[in-house]
């Protein structure tokens, strides 16, 4: 995409920085006090399991939060951090229900509280997990008694009125059940428009000379989306089910145009004035997912197998004018990415020796085509693939020990195969190998009232296949960007440790990343153009992060409190002409401090019909450094909220919630690369589409006779995928 050149690098950066690393503490246990002759008592019952935490939800205080986000920013263990779920010092998830991997994340805003039954977090996956998984959060529903047609229908309107920014979303899901079969099928509808995302921009370079560019940049879009989803499930005899799930997403109209209007000065003289207007239309982009499964018990083993396929198409067509001292010039510009991939993953459980022993294998094949063209003669269109096909096997062997706890033990071996060909410069072709062993240890034991964890593992990031390609794309008269497909993987070493007393929780969290995945930017001629670019940073990056939570509940009030810190190790000596030496350290350790308080008040009706939930919520974050980055200023989200059910079962509730009251929650930023330097003001992670935390939202959910799902497909290739 040849457009929001300064969004995009902030966007980017967000997207793999230290803030996706943020983190809460960990659970608490089902105990109770007396305070003053005040009862306090657990919000959810929680254990642990395994190298997890399980948190009972059905039949707490908790279960009638509202949708699956409201519980899980509630259970010990995880926090809202900018607006999205992170797991205790793992940062974001991946999420599972009822063992089917969650694609899209706006399926949680459109799970009822009340439909689930326990909530488990992982904070150290082991082996049978991709190397590059963070941490898990799986959530088991109720199993509903009953059969015929179940109803769910979901909607929500929000308005972000200081950027113009309103989202409507509507979902309807039916399911039918007759004896052991099971199916399924349902539509959503979303609608997102932007009118006027606008921030304050600003570039500088320092070589042979010096070159400013500053000035504004403004963002408007709208996307309507329209994803279909239809399957079966079969449970044959007593231990045996299968079925099938797909999932079709269209983009029924993608358009968005993006401006800068700055000026140009060549040692602090004003050289020209730019105005570039670039209009995108990403009609045709559409996507289709299956998935197959098989879920049974030979014998006295357990084996769950799972087949992917997923192909994406994206087109986009961008046509830019510059205008300036000079005069008006014209760029076109098309970008069209083909992806498939083919994914299995068979999984074999047994009981020995008093333990779980888990083994398995996982294939995945994945293709990459692209193609693109602009019509400047000093950027080089694009015909390139990218193949990367991965073969890993895994094994994980938990077992509990008297008197000392639940030891947890795996080793996860993965070979890829990678190649990269250019079809106009082959001297870009390139092919190589991936050979890593990713070992995992944990251990859970209780000292009295105390419950802790401590475990260590090995995992890795890999560049996306948009950070591998090589095609250089148009922003604007000075900044040009790419990727790289030289790019290695990172390396991640983390140990961690959990502990629980009561309704207090406590975390603490090392990393030791090496070759991090970073935006960089280089000099690209001398006339003041910059090149965007990814790199692996030469030096390790060395985190630490420690949180303390309080989540008791004191009769109708349902408080959970979080303070933290995470602090940082990266310091560079870099190249900048305006010192006598031609070089000057950069440091990026100033830590974060975070500062965050949820309050829920949950009050029944008479005859119990329903009830009122009030919520009060802050966010607090300091100015910090963040990967190669710099927050200037705190970050302050207070929100607000109030929900209502009605009907026999809640069957009907309705929801009304405001975002950053006093309009605080946003993020001043730079980049300090020596001899480049970037500026940009209210940023907030586009990755979400949420330009402005400041929103009114309404929504409403309805549900009749609704059914627990039997599906038991977990997915395959789900790393890979999520690189496409």
């Amino acid at each position: 995409m040849t457009t929001k050149i300064f969004t995009t690098i902030a966007a980017s950066m967000l997207a793999t920085s230290a803030i996706a690393q943020n983190t809460n503490p960990n659970d608490s246990i089902s105990k109770s006090l007396m305070l003053d002759e005040v009862k306090v008592s657990m919000t959810a019952k929680t254990k642990m399991k395994g190298n997890g935490m399980l948190t009972r939800v059905v039949g707490t205080s908790i279960a009638t939060a509202g949708t699956a986000l409201d519980v899980l920013s509630r259970i010990p263990g995880m926090m809202t951090l900018n607006g999205e779920l992170q797991v205790i010092g793992r940062g974001t998830p991946i999420f599972y229900i009822n063992g089917r991997k969650v694609q899209d994340n706006t399926e949680l805003q459109h799970l009822s509280s009340h439909d689930i039954k326990n909530v488990e977090i992982i904070s150290n996956p082991g082996a049978l997990y991709d190397a590059q998984t963070n941490a898990v959060v799986r959530i088991q529903t109720i199993r509903r008694k009953g059969e015929g047609i179940g109803i769910t229908f979901d909607s929500s309107e929000e308005n972000a009125p200081s950027c113009g920014n309103n989202r409507f979303s509507s979902t309807l899901n039916l399911n039918y059940r007759h004896n052991n079969m099971d199916i399924f099928g349902g539509a959503s509808y979303d609608n997102n428009h932007l009118n006027n995302y606008r921030t304050e921009a600003g570039q500088e370079s320092f070589g042979k000379d010096h070159f400013c560019q500053q000035g504004s940049t403004n963002l408007k879009q709208q996307y309507n989306y329209m994803r279909y989803n239809f399957g079966l499930n079969w449970q044959f005899g007593e231990n045996h089910s299968l079925g099938f799930k797909l999932e079709k997403t269209d983009n029924l109209k993608g358009r968005h145009n993006f401006t800068m209007d700055e000026d140009a000065l060549k040692n602090n003289i004003l050289e020209d004035h730019l105005y570039t207007y670039t209009h995108n239309d990403v009609d045709g982009t559409n996507s289709l997912l299956g998935n197959a499964y098989y879920n049974g018990k030979i014998g006295k083993t357990t084996l769950d197998w799972n087949i992917d396929f997923y192909h994406t198409n994206y087109r986009n067509e961008a046509y830019t004018t510059e205008e300036s001292y000079s005069g008006t010039k014209q760029i076109n510009a098309s970008n069209e990415a083909r992806n498939n991939l083919f994914a299995t993953k068979l999984v074999a459980s047994l009981q020995r020796n008093n333990g779980t022993l888990q083994y398995g294998l996982e294939f995945i094949l994945a293709h990459r085509k692209n193609k693109y063209d602009i019509s400047l003669n000093y950027i080089n269109a694009d015909r390139s693939n990218i193949s990367e096909n991965t073969y890993a096997f895994f094994l994980d062997y938990g077992k509990f020990i008297p008197r000392l706890g639940m030891l947890n033990v795996g080793v996860r071996y993965e070979h890829v195969d990678f190649s990269y060909e250019n079809k106009n410069d082959l001297s870009l072709n390139l092919g190589r190998h991936h050979d890593n062993i990713f070992p995992f240890a944990s251990l859970g034991t209780r000292i009295g009232n105390i419950e802790a964890s401590l475990s260590y593992s090995v995992r890795t990031n890999r560049p996306s296949y948009q950070t591998l390609r090589s095609n250089i794309e148009y922003n604007n008269r000075f900044t040009l960007s790419t990727g790289d497909p030289k790019l290695k993987n990172e390396i991640r070493h983390e140990a961690g440790l959990n502990a629980r007393y009561k309704w207090l929780a406590m975390a603490v969290n090392y990393g030791y990343h090496i070759d991090g995945i970073y935006d960089w930017t280089y000099p690209y001629s001398d006339d003041g153009k910059v090149l965007i670019s990814w790199v692996n940073i030469s030096k390790p990056l060395q985190r630490l992060s420690a949180y303390i939570n309080a989540s008791p509940t004191i009769g109708i009030w349902q408080p959970s409190y979080t303070i933290g810190i995470q602090k940082q190790w990266l310091s560079f000596e870099l190249t900048d002409p305006r010192t006598t030496s031609g070089t000057r350290n950069v440091t990026y350790n100033k830590p974060m401090f975070v500062f965050n308080t949820n309050n829920a008040f949950s009050i029944p009706t008479s005859g119990n019909k329903g009830k009122w939930l009030f919520e009060l919520n802050s966010e607090l974050l300091s100015n910090s450094n963040f990967g190669n980055a710099t927050l200037h200023n705190w970050f302050w989200n207070l929100s607000c909220s109030v929900q209502k059910s009605f009907l026999k079962n809640d069957a009907l509730s309705v929801r009304l919630s405001m975002g950053d009251i006093f309009h605080t929650a946003y993020h001043n930023i730079s980049i300090d690369l020596g001899n480049y330097i970037m500026r940009q003001t209210r940023i907030l992670g586009q990755s979400r589409d949420l330009y402005d935390l400041q929103r009114l939202t309404l929504s409403l959910r309805y549900k009749f006779n609704v059914t627990k799902s039997k599906y038991k497909g977990t997915g395959a290739g789900q790393d890979v995928r999520s690189r496409m």
